[in-house]
């Protein structure tokens, strides 16, 4: 302790930690569409993952897949506008504001879907596990079906967030194929150009 670095506020982190300064990584993004275009379709596929997760109603998990697990809304974000920034003819071409537009839908599909996810996370938390019991009817029917019918009687108890969620993830998921494939469309009209 007698060489440890003043820290009034017990603050934490690389400097007060260790005394030297952070030092930001550098993530340089590929220039190539051919590059960026899979890392985009991977992510379509780690979406596709979380299904289980939101079935089995395991919010806060799925938030922290959602949050950089797997998948990281940022890293897409930045990619997805990269891929846009090298589309060919992004000015004047149809296909190219096509792939814009669909990128723009999945940021709005995907901040609902991070919403929705919280807002089940905290009432799993306020409902004391009321999903978790109600996906024991998928697994144990006859021993959950007693405990389904008393919570689907109970008024704000039959909504069943999973639903919310599962659409929401659907709809993100959809979104993003949607980008990706207009993006190769704009792309190979831009390859058709230049032959």
């Amino acid at each position: 302790k007698a060489n440890a670095i003043y820290n009034p506020l017990n603050l934490k982190g690389s400097f007060w930690e260790t005394g030297e300064l952070y030092q930001k990584k550098d993530n340089a993004l590929p220039s190539d569409p051919d590059e960026l275009l899979p890392s985009l379709i991977s992510a379509v596929n780690a979406l596709e993952s979380c299904n289980d997760i939101a079935i089995e109603g395991r919010f806060e998990d799925l938030s922290r897949q959602l949050r950089g697990g797997t998948i990281s809304e940022s890293q897409i974000r930045l990619r997805g506008y990269a891929l846009l920034d090298l589309l060919p003819d992004k000015d004047d071409s149809k296909a190219a504001y096509l792939a814009g537009e669909r990128f723009r839908v999945f940021l709005i599909q995907f901040a609902n879907l991070d919403r929705m996810v919280e807002a089940a996370a905290r009432q799993a938390k306020i409902d004391g596990g009321a999903v978790e019991t109600l996906g024991l009817a998928v697994i144990a029917p006859l021993s959950a079906a007693n405990e389904v019918a008393r919570i689907s009687a109970e008024p704000n108890m039959g909504k069943d967030p999973r639903i919310s969620v599962i659409a929401a993830l659907g709809g993100t998921t959809k979104a993003l194929k949607a980008f990706t494939k207009a993006a190769e469309e704009a792309l190979k009209e831009g390859d058709a150009k230049m032959e």
